[in-house]
């Protein structure tokens, strides 16, 4: 478990450069743009008239569905009670990256695996570049 631990703070290190930065044209820039516009679209438009939060207008008219709302509904709680805002669109991207690591030890385990190669995995998928980009 302190590997896991580790493994946490050594994201929240490394991310913490990215936290300030603008979005840009890169998957994160793409995606926290994406929830911006399904954030500002729920309040302007309500409920009903924004899909439940998933119109991305003036980019597409057809409501984004590709993924669980579950990521849209925490972006949607959080502008609710902290406002709108880039802090608040990341915060809840950075903290689903780094609370991913714990539960991918934990399914490691509850699936009946020994702790060290639980712990060997999830340490190897931590420490790629794809994880790194796309686990926040």
């Amino acid at each position: 478990m302190l590997l896991v631990v580790g493994l946490m703070a050594f994201l929240a290190v490394t991310w913490a450069f990215s936290f300030g930065l603008p979005l840009g044209n890169s998957h994160e820039g793409r995606i926290l743009g994406q929830f911006a516009l399904h954030v500002r679209n729920f309040w302007d438009l309500g409920p009903a008239g924004s899909s439940f939060g998933a119109d991305w207008a003036p980019f597409s008219d057809v409501p984004y569905t590709h993924h669980p709302p579950l990521l849209t509904g925490l972006h949607l709680l959080v502008s609710a009670v902290l406002g709108q805002g880039l802090w608040q669109l990341k915060a809840i991207s950075y903290l689903s990256g780094l609370v991913t690591v714990p539960a991918l030890y934990w399914v490691g385990r509850r699936m009946g695996f020994g702790a060290l190669p639980v712990a060997a995995a999830t340490g190897a998928l931590v420490a790629t570049p794809w994880w790194w980009v796309y686990g926040r």
